[in-house]
């Protein structure tokens, strides 16, 4: 369990759905964790197969459902949150070194 899960109330965040880009690691990882660890249905977003293929294998990251989306791809973007019967929170822990 988290730290940010220790600090809040258990199942603060139940029965919402978070959206975190950029979720497959670093930071957003840790945010999906924390929502996730907080009764959130958690979806979190790569850009590559390889990204979401990775994070999906790791211990500790079951109970988060992963995604290949690319931000910038309006229509990737918008496919993913057509799908998604409801959307609470949004993350923005994706970046781009490309102007």
């Amino acid at each position: 369990m988290t730290l940010a899960a220790q600090t809040f109330a258990p199942d603060l965040f139940r029965g919402r759905t978070v959206l975190v880009t950029g979720g497959t690691s670093g930071i957003g990882l840790a945010c999906a964790q924390a929502f996730r660890d907080l009764g959130a249905s958690t979806v979190a977003t790569g850009v590559t197969e390889a990204e979401r293929s990775r994070a999906s294998g790791e211990q500790g990251n079951s109970g988060i459902s992963f995604r290949v989306v690319d931000v910038r791809d309006a229509v990737a973007l918008d496919d993913l949150l057509g799908g998604l019967s409801r959307l609470d929170i949004v993350v923005n822990a994706s970046w781009s070194d490309q102007a």
